[in-house]
Formats: structure tokens, sequence, C-alpha cells
């Protein structure tokens, strides 16, 4: 009878032992399918950022099987947007949504997939849902804004903004956002602000100081955009700043720095003939009558009935000298609309020098003949 037993126990001893090798092995094996699914995801992720959905399928397609559902179905979703697949992309977002009904993701990336098919109004409802679901999350607002700008609501953006700008802290974000909205919805000068808000709070942001430059120079405030926009180069900006940029210098007086503005701005847009008209006064202002000149050309030739170049072509003969041809310009553009009230003086100036032409000298009469008066001191005649 004690060998049986001996050999029940042996079983015993060896099964518990191995039991305990399993979940030994088990253990290391669970944390790292966990590991590798956790990467590939965070890896996916980072390619979605960079809006690299490709890459970001092939990282997803090494997630273990029943790993992250969740996460696994927005990355894809998202990399399918970016892939165009639309409705596959609306599947997987549907099954996100089972697992997760209130989610503030899902509601996201559903406006995201709105925006890819074009559909701004629903992709500000979708953001508008993400807010509520998420009301300390910025982003949805700041997408909603966007949307709502891109289904041509300005004014809708903006007061969106405004309403939570009154009950969120001040960020550079909301205020850049609110800049934007109030831009599109034709408020320069409040754009302005905003900007310039946000400029105090970030002063490094060049994106920032380029956009309170265009809002002020759209304000009709050059002066201040000039100001403001001293230390940028022409190479840094768009086309549209740069020529709000060279426009502002002239009003601020800095003719120099809105030569090289206009100058960079119409390397690209050649065919704006309102912008040559405007290098042409630069040049004017800074003495370069070549340049002047160069620059009226190209603008008549593009608009023959450009008054404004025509009034600053007569400035140019004036200073050289050619009163009848400065004289004529200035006619041709009252002629053509210009505002005679401003020129009358110079054109009364071209007037006077034409009349001081010398005139032949006048004819000398020869004096007329007098009589020698009688020697009779007495007057008298014949006695």
């Amino acid at each position: 009878m004690r060998i049986p037993t001996l050999l029940l126990l042996t079983a015993f001893l060896s099964a518990c032992v191995n039991s305990v090798y399993r979940v030994d092995d088990d253990a290391p094996r669970e944390h790292f399918e966990q590991a590798r699914a956790e990467i590939a995801l965070a890896e996916a992720e980072r390619n979605l950022a960079a809006d690299d959905g490709e890459q970001a399928m092939r990282e997803l397609a090494a997630v273990p099987d029943g790993r992250e559902e969740f996460r696994l179905r927005l990355a894809r979703a998202r990399s399918l947007i970016l892939a165009g697949s639309y409705a596959a992309a609306e599947e997987e977002l549907a099954a996100a949504e089972v697992l997760d009904e209130e989610s503030e993701a899902v509601a996201l990336i559903r406006g995201q997939l709105a925006e890819a098919r074009g559909r701004f109004e629903d992709a500000a409802s979708c953001y508008a849902l993400a807010s509520r679901r998420a009301p300390d999350d910025l982003e949805p607002v700041l997408r909603q804004a966007r949307a709502l700008l891109a289904a041509g609501q300005p004014a809708a953006a903006a007061g969106l903004l405004d309403r939570e700008a009154a009950v969120r802290p001040a960020s550079v974000e909301l205020l850049r956002a609110a800049g934007d909205a109030r831009l599109a919805a034709g408020e320069p000068a409040a754009a302005a602000q905003s900007y310039q808000a946000a400029i105090a709070m970030r002063p490094e942001d060049g994106d920032l100081l380029r956009a309170a430059v265009l809002a002020l120079a759209l304000a009709g405030r050059g002066s201040e955009a000039a100001d403001l926009g001293r230390d940028l180069e022409p190479n840094e900006l768009t086309d549209p700043l740069n020529l709000a940029l060279g426009r502002a210098a002239l009003v601020a007086g800095r003719p120099e720095k809105g030569r090289d503005h206009l100058e960079h701005y119409l390397d690209i847009h050649p065919e704006d003939d309102d912008a040559w008209a405007d290098l042409a006064r630069a040049c004017f202002l800074l003495g370069d009558a070549e340049g002047a000149f160069h620059a009226i050309g190209e603008a008549l030739r593009r608009d023959p009935g450009d008054s404004r170049s025509l009034v600053l072509l007569g400035h140019l003969r004036h200073s050289a000298g050619q009163h009848q041809a400065a004289l004529d310009c200035y006619l041709e553009a009252i002629r053509l609309g210009a505002d005679a009230a401003p020129l009358a003086g110079i054109m009364a100036a071209q007037a006077r020098h034409l009349q001081q032409v010398p005139a032949p000298a006048p004819e000398e009469k020869p004096a007329p003949e007098v009589e020698p008066a009688d020697s009779d001191p007495e007057g008298g005649g014949e006695g």
C-alpha cells in the first residue's frame, strides 16, 4: 500500500509544479501581446497625426486580435478617411460606438468624416456633440468653428467663439480662432484685436504676427501694420500679405520697405495692374524715376484706363519739366474719372509754365514830330 500512496503523492506534486510553470509561461506572453498592441497603436496614431494613413494601416495590421479593440476601430476609421474609403470608415465608427455610446472621440472622427465628404454643416453638428460630451475639451469647439467657416457661416463661428471665450480661460488657440472668424466675417479690426491679444501671450509665434499684420492692413491701419511687420522679410510671407504690407508701408511713409514687398508680390502676380501702380508710387517717392516709369508702363499696358497711373505719370513728367505732357496726362486722367480737385493746383502751375514762353518783342513806333515853338516870347503873331 505504501508504493501506490507514494505514486499518488508524486503525481500530485508534479501536477502542481506544472501548473505553476504554466501560469508563469502565460503571464509574460500576455504582457508581451499587450505591449505589442500598444506599441503598434501608438505608432499608428503618430502616423495619423502626420496624415500618413497608409503607414498607419501597416502598423495597425500588427495589432494582435482582441487587443485594444476600441482604439483599433478609431485608428482604422481615421486611416480609411485619409484613404478616401468613407463607407468602410463609417462601419468602423459604428462598431466603435457599440463599444462606447458616449465617446467624444467617435463624435470627433464622425465630424472629420463629414468634412472629408464636404458636408460641413454635418461636421459642425458632430463637433457640437463631441463638445457636449466633453465640455472641458477645447478641440471640438475649434473644429466646430472651422467647420462653420467652411460652411460659409463666419458670423456663427464668431458667435460660438465669443460664447466660449466668456466661459473659458484665455488661450492662444481660442484667440487665434476668433481672429480667423472675425476676418472671414469682414471685421478686420476685431480680428486684429484678437490676434494681438494672442501675440501678447505668445510673442514668438510668427503665424500670429503675420495674421495680425494682414488684419491691421485690411482695417486701414497701415502705420500700425507696418510697425508690427517691420522685421518680416518678403520671402517669409504669403502673397496677399506681401501686397498688404507693401501698401501699409506706403501709408506709413516707408516707400523702400513698400517697394521690397510689392516687388516680391509682383514676381508671383505680374498681372495685377493695381500693384504695379503701387510700385510706381513707391519708386516715385524714392526718387527712382526709371523704376517708376517702368512700373507705370506695366500698369497702363494691362489697364490703359487706369487714371491713378496717369496721374502719377503726370507727376513724373512735371518733375522732368515736360509741362505740356504732364498737363495732357492730368486731363486724360480726369476724363477717365480721376478727381479734378486735388489736381487743380498743379494743373494751374503747368498752364503758367506754358504761358511763360517768351513772346516776340513789340514793334517800336517812331516818336511823333513836334513843331518848333514860336520864337515870339509873347506868343503873338504879326503885329
